[in-house]
């Protein structure tokens, strides 16, 4: 039972188009792609008490910030999708907006596109290019954490 959905790659082009047609969760915010391709979407809960005051959209469709009270603390919710290529300076600036929009506790949901360690995150050897030297300690530097990975740390 979710309170709050992360979307990626939502493909929708309208805005004023609902993500879900449905009354479970009835506040839906979305940046859509420029194509059928990209969008990110945020859905909150009808049990989820949230009071929406502000909100950020890439007009990419790459990622959307929206700001208010969760349950009466101050919150900033972010759905993320990074490019398949070149996500250091894509996370570089993304970041740096959020952390001049956040307010409160800061949530991330989203697809970075990124791989911190192959040999837990994979599970065979892969034709990706070779990561990105400085993402790690980029993502560190702005106090993210993996927390599958934090909650699951010797997992596949």
């Amino acid at each position: 039972k979710a309170g709050i959905i992360f979307l990626q790659e939502t493909h929708l082009r309208n805005a004023n188009h609902p993500v879900f047609n449905t009354l479970k969760f009835p506040l839906q915010f979305q940046a859509p792609g420029t194509s059928k391709a990209k969008g990110v979407a945020i859905l909150i809960g009808a049990n989820t008490c949230f009071q929406h005051l502000d909100t950020q959209v890439d007009p990419g469709g790459r990622f959307l910030f929206i700001k208010g009270e969760l349950f009466g603390e101050k919150t900033t919710l972010a759905s993320i999708y990074a490019p398949n290529e070149g996500q250091l300076p894509f996370l570089n600036t993304t970041l740096t907006a959020l952390a001049d929009f956040a307010e409160g506790h800061v949530l991330i949901g989203g697809d970075l596109n990124y791989v911190l360690d192959s040999t837990q995150d994979r599970s065979r050897a892969s034709h990706h290019k070779s990561p990105q030297r400085g993402l790690p300690e980029m993502l560190y530097s702005f106090g993210l954490t993996d927390v599958w990975r934090l909650q699951h740390p010797g997992e596949r």
